[in-house]
């Protein structure tokens, strides 16, 4: 059931179901997002767990904002390398169809 109501949800018809996170940095991320204090892997949902340099993905705003929210995010979507060092951070609100590169949204690397 809920599979069907998420193929519905992304009906070309109706537009798009999310926001689109571009990875355009040198190095595969892993993405997560924080709302109300808990924050969730992204990696069930994109159906791995890396995005690649060059890769675009959708966020699905409707599997996250359980309170029915005006199609933008609550919560903070953040990318980090397999280390775990952050490298961006997109706060809200990101909304429906938004394209998302990584790079507008990049924290500075501390200067040695």
């Amino acid at each position: 059931m809920a599979l069907a109501l998420l193929l519905v949800g992304c009906s070309p018809s109706e537009g798009p179901a999310g926001v689109f996170i571009q990875n355009d940095l040198d190095s595969s991320v892993r993405l997560t997002y924080i709302v109300d204090g808990a924050e969730r892997s992204l990696a069930d949902e994109l159906h791995g767990d890396r995005v690649a340099p060059g890769e675009r993905v959708e966020f699905m705003l409707d599997l996250y904002n359980e309170d029915g929210s005006n199609g933008c995010t609550r919560g903070e979507i953040v990318a980090r390398t397999d280390e775990g060092v952050e490298v961006a951070r997109i706060p809200p609100p990101a909304c429906l169809g938004d394209v998302q590169p990584l790079s507008e949204w990049a924290i500075p690397s501390p200067s040695g």
